[in-house]
């Protein structure tokens, strides 16, 4: 988890670094994304509860949504391809659409120039340190869910962050609002 939510540059340069590896990062790549394929196809599924969130707070009041992610579009493609996620979301942005991805708020002013809303009332919800440091940069209101951060982690991120242990939490949290 300690790589998650990075640039695709900046995880090779981590990754490589992390364990000592001196292969070129375009082989490293291709072999890790070899890997990740094989995944997507055996073990890939959707965070416990996301479904029936998406159900209630954003397809019945017909809520707008994005998927905005650090990751390749081919990688993102490749996940299309074995989850059919694309059809919870109105537009994807990955880091191949923006010039600066995160940390820097352009993939979510991105997205909602896309979907033709304002920060002031978008609700993001995140779970990576580095998603979270863009969405708050946004504008946006943003919670955690903790799928890989620990509490005290999206504490040292932002105090007033509201966060959560699954999604289930969070709609919890938008019905009593």
């Amino acid at each position: 988890s300690e790589f998650k939510g990075m640039s695709p540059d900046e995880f090779y340069i981590n990754f490589k670094s992390k364990f000592n590896l001196v292969q070129k990062s375009e082989t490293l790549k291709k072999q890790l994304i070899t890997y990740l394929y094989h995944i997507f196809e055996t073990e890939l599924e959707y965070v416990e509860g996301f479904k029936d969130f998406y159900q209630k707070h954003i397809l019945v009041p017909g809520i707008k949504t994005a998927l905005v992610t650090n990751t390749e579009r081919n990688i993102v493609n490749k996940i299309i391809e074995y989850t059919s996620i694309d059809k919870y979301f109105s537009t994807i942005i990955t880091s191949d659409d923006v010039l600066k991805n995160k940390p820097s708020p352009d993939p979510y002013l991105k997205s909602m120039l896309k979907l033709n809303v304002d920060p002031k009332y978008t609700l993001i919800v995140e779970d990576s340190s580095i998603g979270i440091a863009s969405a708050l940069k946004s504008g946006a209101d943003v919670v955690a869910i903790r799928t890989t951060l620990t509490n005290k982690q999206v504490i040292s991120i932002d105090k007033k962050l509201k966060s959560f242990d699954k999604f289930d939490d969070i709609s919890k949290f938008l019905t009593c609002s």
